[in-house]
């Protein structure tokens, strides 16, 4: 018994589970040059069923809902941060952030804006999303302890 199959036997064994086959004959001839070696723990797996993709169903009322939410959480961050450049393009990329990454803008804005009280010096709209600025440290909000001493009078 032949212990070798040729690479474009195997190829067109493959391709037929799929409904294919590799049909240029001086192709077969040339894959069919290279000799591969049966082994009897070698087993090609193909799924015994056929895969059915599905998209899930989107309830078109609630998509627009959480866009004109998030338009109009644009429009809160884009009358506080008071910069008024770039307005389309910043705006495309913020509708495009988390639900995450917007509640944490809103958290450190205020500390943003508070460090550059004077507009010419604070980034762009896009500038400050592209960079997430919101994650820099100086504006994360920071809770200060008091220690009180109980035995004062």
């Amino acid at each position: 018994m032949d212990n070798k199959i040729g690479l474009g036997d195997l190829l067109n064994e493959v391709l037929s589970k799929m409904q294919l086959e590799i049909k240029d004959l001086a192709l077969m001839v040339s894959l069919n040059d290279t000799k591969l070696e049966r082994t009897e723990g070698l087993k090609l797996i193909y799924p015994k069923q056929e895969v059915v993709y599905s998209i899930p169903k989107v309830n078109a009322q609630e998509l627009l809902e959480k866009v004109n939410a998030k338009e109009e959480l644009f429009n809160k961050f884009w009358e506080m941060y008071n910069k008024k450049v770039g307005t389309k393009d910043a705006k495309i990329k913020f509708l495009k952030l988390s639900d995450k990454d917007i509640e944490a803008i809103f958290k450190t804005l205020p500390h943003y804006i508070r460090s550059t009280p004077d507009v010419k010096f604070r980034k762009h709209p896009l500038t400050y999303i592209n960079q997430r600025t919101w994650e820099d440290e100086e504006y994360i909000p920071r809770t200060i302890e008091v220690k009180v001493n109980p035995f004062r009078f």
